[in-house]
């Protein structure tokens, strides 16, 4: 059996307020020597919140506010005692600010997953480079801008074509949808567009096939656009940020402008569906990924380089993460029930503003 870690009770002292002089000195000692206890340390005392309120006083920079702290009356206190011993200002200066500086990518990537699983939506710019092979076969995405809102896991998509617009993505039951217009949404269930790939093609061929004539959609080619543009477009940052810390080699450097970057790339022996290597920029006073650059996988082959750059920060309503966010009351949804020989025309026109070409055959 392990001996307990004095440490724990140092931190417990410390938050309690009743760690004497040595007890602190002790704990700053060991909060400047070892990266991974700072971030423990943090996570334990559920301190992000008000060390960024504290270093906006002391430095009269405002700082992200990440979340927020239990007790109003415990940080009264704590802030008092602060002011009160030089160690202890010392002391904060070590959590707020070394960790950026000397802590390992690992502890960077567990920072930045915390603050995003926690804080306000963010919205990134998505810029897409297709894989070589890829071009070969599919040309590159037609949208004027694409925009991804995210927040953990969820995200939603707004992508402008000229004119044009539609709003799309999945919700937390992984349906894919998309709003071509206020009065209209369309919805597939999980893994729908694939189980139905090989069926549609089937089908369609064989009815039209009957009649001397060609199918006006290549249901399976859609389909497979329509994955394809979700896996390239897609940014889920808890799921990301998980697959690195497990399976790739991660190492840092300096970055411009007060960042850190942090070069991924997949571990010898592992593999990873989506992911071949990733670049991210992390904001050295917030710890939010400002860039990542995304080398994605499809099929097992490389299918693209996608960047994502923050370029707003703010507090989105729940449901503009469904479909029916995005719709007007009196829409009408096409869903499997629902949309029998609907869903194909309307998919074919969002993947056209997509892609910009048609995938009739």
């Amino acid at each position: 059996m392990n001996p307990p870690d004095p440490r724990e009770e140092w931190m417990q002292q410390y938050a309690d307020g009743t760690a004497s002089a040595e007890t602190t000195s002790r704990l700053e000692a060991a909060l400047h020597a070892d990266a991974e206890f700072r971030a423990l340390f943090l996570e334990y005392l559920n301190l992000d919140g008000a060390l960024s309120e504290a270093a906006a006083s002391m430095t009269g920079q405002p700082v992200e506010k990440v979340t927020p702290f239990p007790s109003a009356h415990a940080w009264h206190r704590w802030a008092w005692a602060m002011a009160a011993s030089v160690a202890l200002a010392a002391l904060i200066g070590a959590l707020v600010f070394l960790p950026q500086a000397s802590a390992s990518p690992a502890v960077l990537l567990r920072q930045a997953l915390k603050i995003h699983a926690a804080s306000p939506d963010r919205c990134y710019r998505v810029e897409i480079k297709l894989a070589p092979a890829l071009q070969e076969k599919q040309r590159e995405p037609s949208s004027s801008e694409t925009r991804l809102w995210t927040r953990g896991d969820r995200c939603w998509i707004e992508t402008r074509a000229g004119e044009k617009s539609v709003a799309w993505g999945h919700d937390e039951q992984r349906r894919v949808w998309f709003a071509l217009a206020p009065e209209t949404g369309v919805l597939f269930q999980p893994d729908e567009a694939r189980e139905r790939m090989a069926q549609a093609r089937s089908v369609m061929s064989q009815f039209f096939a009957a009649r001397g004539m060609k199918p006006p959609f290549d249901f399976a080619k859609c389909f497979d656009r329509l994955a394809l543009a979700c896996e390239l477009c897609s940014l889920q940052v808890e799921s990301l940020l998980h697959a690195l810390l497990d399976d790739f080699d991660l190492r840092r450097e300096p970055g411009a402008a007060g960042g850190t970057l942090i070069h991924a790339e997949l571990k010898a022996g592992h593999t990873h569906p989506l992911y071949r290597e990733v670049l991210l920029e992390v904001d050295a006073q917030s710890g939010v990924l400002r860039r990542l650059v995304v080398h994605r996988l499809h099929d097992g082959q490389p299918a693209a380089t996608v960047t994502f750059t923050l370029v707003e920060t703010s507090v989105q309503a729940d449901s503009s993460y469904t479909l029916a966010g995005h719709l007007a009351p009196e829409a009408v949804i096409y869903d499997r029930q629902s949309g029998m020989g609907k869903r194909g025309p309307l998919l074919a026109e969002f993947l056209h503003l997509l892609w910009g070409e048609s995938v009739t055959d």
